[in-house]
């Protein structure tokens, strides 16, 4: 499905965005896919997870992980996910546990497409053994969690 055909779909309830396969972008001369309208961002904002914040024009999910075996089996998890998705973030763990996905699509300069929204979709639906302490505090945000 093309771009434009994508964000129409998500728009008008024919499809969910974790339904949609994200569109080829090889470069961005050849590429369907184009920086989404602010209008755009706040629409395709609905089909994901509140866990997402955009942030200098990315997507960012920042989250506690219950140990450092946690943190990694969630970014082997994400990986999993986007490179089956051919769309791939940034992923960092800080302080053994602290852990950072961002995305964003590297042939727009770092800016907003569909295939954004596709791919933090699908990652919310990766298993996540979060910090008890975190998941109290961040209950809304505490997606795809896992039994500790």
């Amino acid at each position: 499905m093309a771009a434009a055909a994508a964000v129409d779909a998500v728009k008008s309830g024919a499809s969910t965005l974790s339904d949609l396969a994200c569109v080829p972008c090889t470069t961005s001369a050849d590429s369907d896919l184009a920086v989404l309208s602010s209008a755009d961002v706040a629409e395709m904002r609905k089909g994901i997870s509140a866990a997402w914040d955009v942030v200098d024009h990315a997507l960012e999910r920042r989250f506690v992980a219950k140990n450092f075996q946690a943190a990694l089996d969630a970014l082997v998890g994400f990986g999993a996910v986007a490179e089956a998705a051919g769309h791939h973030p940034d992923l960092h763990i800080t302080g053994f546990r602290n852990v950072t996905v961002r995305i964003s699509t590297h042939g727009l300069r770092g800016k907003l497409s569909v295939n954004d929204f596709i791919l933090a979709s699908k990652l919310d639906g990766v298993p996540v053994v979060y910090s008890p302490k975190w998941a109290r505090e961040n209950p809304q945000l505490a997606t795809g969690a896992a039994d500790a």
